[in-house]
């Protein structure tokens, strides 16, 4: 049995509360904002309540972000994102600018085979290497290579470039730089460390001569 004499000062009480808390919401800038571009009434805001209890307190947690390794939620670099439809407030679920980051990263290496080579090195930008934004200072040598790199990300067809030169002179990083370009660009790209490649194919081999 319910005792309705006691039931009734409780939901009055809840009913306070959801006022208060309504209140101190729509003291948010972002909140107040949704609020007067939909032009929304107090029946409508009383009833997405808990949703816009849940936007405030996904984004609180987003104050002062530097990036996604200091992001303290489950879901890194996403955050919620408020939508009025069909005459109801709701909650969609947006990448933020450092998830919009990740996910073009993703992306990028979805369309990137490399063995034996670090993920950051198929990252490079080719528009942010060394070799391209000096280009005028370069050698006339390099700076026909840069040159013909670019002519070939423009129009990647044919046999493709053979880049010489010697160790430590920048050349991994200018090729993982193009097809870099070229990922970006929808392309399938592959990149292996080869004398990485080649040990392993030696253990390959080693392995098999030993089950046999």
């Amino acid at each position: 049995m319910i005792d309705v004499s006691k039931s009734v000062p409780v939901f009055e009480d809840i009913k306070r509360r959801k006022e208060e808390s309504l209140k101190a919401l729509m003291q948010d800038q972002d909140i107040a904002q949704f609020v007067h571009v939909h032009r929304l009434s107090k029946a409508v805001v009383e009833d997405g309540w808990a949703e816009l209890l849940d936007y405030y307190d996904d984004h609180k947690q987003c104050l002062g972000c530097q990036g996604l390794e200091s992001c303290p939620k489950v879901t890194k670099g996403v955050v919620r994102s408020l939508v009025y439809e069909e005459g109801h407030i709701g909650l969609d679920l947006k990448y933020c600018q450092y998830g919009k980051k990740k996910e073009q990263e993703q992306l990028i290496l979805s369309h990137f085979l490399y063995n034996n080579v670090s993920r950051s090195l198929a990252l490079h930008n080719l528009n942010h290497n060394q070799f391209i934004l000096n280009r005028n200072k370069l050698s006339d040598v390099n700076k026909l290579a840069v040159a013909e790199i670019l002519k070939f990300v423009n129009t990647p067809v044919g046999k493709g470039l053979f880049l010489t030169g010697e160790s430590g002179s920048g050349k991994t990083v200018l090729m993982a730089s193009m097809m870099n370009y070229l990922a970006r660009h929808g392309y399938d790209v592959g990149i292996c460390h080869f004398p990485t490649f080649l040990l392993d194919m030696k253990a390959a081999f080693n392995s098999n001569d030993a089950d046999s």
